[in-house]
């Protein structure tokens, strides 16, 4: 997760990710509250991925913004995406994908609509 995401997430009341070990990418040095299961780190993406896979047999979850998914997407770190389109017009905001530099081809999974009109769509981004 990245530390703007953590921050926003922190003021939604309880910490909802308190059963699952959090990793919060940050270049701060003094981090925020630190809730239960997280843990703070900086540095090269590909390198911690790395170390992570080597200590567990679970899927990685990766929650964040612009910054974050570019930084994994740069380099090749992702094989799934489920992307939540919300029927509101912002007017203004952070994009998704912020400059990537490279094209992306994504093969729809899934696809889920509630009846609020909320849109859930899964790609895999390694086609085979």
């Amino acid at each position: 997760m990245g530390r703007k995401t953590y921050e926003q997430v922190l003021g939604f009341g309880d910490w909802p990710y308190a059963d699952k070990k959090t990793y919060v990418f940050t270049g701060q040095k003094e981090p925020l509250l630190r809730e239960k299961n997280v843990e703070f780190v900086s540095g090269n993406v590909r390198e911690f991925t790395r170390q992570l896979k080597e200590n567990t047999d679970k899927d990685i979850w990766l929650v964040g913004g612009s910054q974050l998914i570019k930084a994994f997407l740069e380099e090749d770190l992702v094989d799934d995406m489920i992307v939540f389109i919300v029927p509101i017009i912002l007017g203004g905001g952070i994009p998704l994908f912020d400059r990537i530099g490279k094209e992306i081809k994504l093969k729809m999974t899934n696809t889920e609509r509630y009846e609020s009109g909320l849109l859930r769509t899964e790609y895999n981004l390694k086609p085979t």
